[in-house]
């Protein structure tokens, strides 16, 4: 047994022998790799030794640690600091330390540490996430959920900080601003929004084609000015420049716009007429549909022979007068349901009055007569393909995305939510 004992301590002095010498050797590697010039040696090569006796026992041997065991080493020698730092330059160049950090780590040896290693640190500790603060900022979010962090923090004495990390990470909390819609809508708007949007979706299922056959329209207002939207407006800046400045204007009086009533299908535009000075009556807009029939039997022969026409309008009061609905009877018109306050599911509404207006805006047009020849000239810029995608694709997407939020406004909310 004793002699057991005996071999196994000579083993492990040989295994610690050549793991030193395998240390040694790496540091030899690594002072060799940072000392460009022969007479750099002077510093690298006293100092590999001294490393392998002050370097910790784990972890890469960096050149931050090894030049804090040349500091320890040269300081030792009665060095200055600035010396110190040009010695260190020479070696490691652009990773040298900046001459504060040596001068912190001279004062740090003269104070007697003795490790180069960073010195643990306990932290601050988290006294105000605790469960107490996250449920006082829970009950008074719940009572004014409009509250902003600085009213939270006066009224729970609580570090703003504190507040912002409980509502952000502990609560999961975002603070949003109210999407502006036509109206609150009630339980029976979104029962007749369901409907209108099932019906359609039924019919076109029986009959494969049915919105190839339908001539869609209604009117909106085109001003001489229309200001660009915020987004609209965005450019690109250098760093740090100030941001561009808008003024708000006002639109102007009846002489400085003009209402293009537009109807069209999934080829192109059918009918479309300005007024000036103008609202839409339901006298001016049984003058319209008039027009309107005239130009399908022009311009969509086929179409007209078949006799299979399918309109669709909104529910103005223009558009759902009874001299309007008796002409449509007398003309065995038929017309696609449309439930009230949804803009969102008129083709005119969503799509096209959006398309153009976005390029019209930001440009100042002097007269009406010139308004009106860029709008139609904007029209007839719109590619066929735009209106086939408006109708046959988009239309029936925004019907289902309305059936999937059970009749409610969709527009800005994730596909994925609804």
């Amino acid at each position: 047994m004793c002699m057991f004992g005996t071999w196994s301590k000579v083993a492990r002095a040989i295994i610690d022998f050549w793991s030193c010498a395998v240390v040694c050797a790496w540091n030899v590697r690594v002072f060799s790799q940072h000392c460009q010039r022969s007479e750099q040696w002077a510093v690298g090569f006293p100092v590999f030794f001294l490393t392998c006796a002050k370097m910790p026992k784990q972890g890469k041997v960096t050149p931050k640690l090894m030049q804090r065991c040349i500091i320890w080493w040269l300081w030792k020698h009665d060095k200055t600091a600035r010396d110190i730092w040009l010695d260190l330059t020479a070696v490691f160049l652009e990773q040298t330390y900046s001459l504060d950090a040596v001068r912190f780590w001279v004062k740090e040896y003269e104070n007697g540490r003795d490790k180069i290693e960073d010195l643990d640190h306990s932290g601050r500790p988290k006294t105000a996430r605790c469960e107490e603060n996250v449920e006082a900022v829970m009950e008074g979010v719940a009572s004014d959920r409009r509250q902003t962090v600085s009213q939270l923090s006066f009224h729970l004495q609580i570090s703003h900080a504190s507040v912002h990390r409980i509502l952000k990470k502990d609560l999961k909390l975002r603070k949003k601003t109210a999407k502006y819609v036509p109206k609150l809508l009630t339980a029976a708007h979104k029962a007749t929004r369901i409907e209108s949007c099932r019906d359609i979706l039924q019919w076109r299922r029986d009959e494969r084609h049915l919105l190839e056959k339908v001539v869609t329209g209604d009117e909106s207002y085109f001003h001489l000015y229309m200001p660009e939207t915020k987004e609209g407006s965005r450019q690109w800046l250098e760093a740090g420049a100030p941001r561009p400045q808008k003024a708000l204007r006002g639109r102007g009086g009846p002489r400085t716009k003009v209402m293009l009533l537009i109807f069209f299908d999934c080829h192109g535009v059918v009918f479309r007429k300005f007024y000036r000075n103008q609202t839409m009556t339901k006298e001016l807009y049984l003058i319209a549909l008039q027009d309107l029939f005239e130009a399908i039997q022009n311009r969509r022969t086929q179409l007209w022979r078949r006799g299979n026409i399918i309109l669709h309008d909104d529910n103005a009061s223009p558009h759902r007068a009874d001299i309007v609905e008796n002409w449509k009877r007398r003309h065995a018109i038929w017309s696609l349901p449309h439930p009230p306050y949804s803009p969102d599911l008129a083709p005119a509404d969503f799509w096209l009055f959006g398309r153009l207006k976005k390029v019209m805006r930001g440009i100042r047009y002097p007269d009406q007569n010139v308004l009106e020849f860029e709008t139609d000239r904007m029209l007839g810029l719109i590619p066929q393909h735009e209106f086939r995608e408006a109708i046959l694709r988009k239309w029936p997407h925004r019907m289902r995305r309305c059936l999937g939020q059970e009749g409610g406004y969709f527009e800005g909310l994730p596909v994925a939510n609804q």
